[in-house]
């Protein structure tokens, strides 16, 4: 799982109204989306109904994610479906 800064809050409206969430965190992401054909629907099958906090993970793992949704923002805008393993299968919406 990667590192997101969502809080308790926004794990409920991620089902809701997904791109709103993710505006507020990573702004122009809106924009991406809509470049690439990624809609609220399809939205969803790239968050599911929850994302996964890693806090304890790498405080009592060290786990370091390595790849970011920063990095997969990145990816989509520049049609660089080598970044992220998953992008591309139709469950990730891309």
């Amino acid at each position: 799982m990667s590192e997101v800064p969502f809080t308790r809050e926004d794990e409920k409206n991620l089902v809701s109204d997904p791109r709103k969430v993710i505006e507020k965190y990573y702004p122009g992401a809106g924009y991406i989306f809509e470049k690439r054909g990624i809609n609220a629907e399809n939205m969803f099958g790239i968050w599911g109904n929850t994302y996964w906090p890693i806090h304890k993970a790498k405080r009592e793992l060290g786990y370091h994610p390595q790849y970011n949704f920063e990095g997969y923002l990145k990816a989509l805008q520049e049609d660089n479906k080598d970044y992220y393993p998953y992008a591309g299968l139709s469950w990730w919406g891309v």
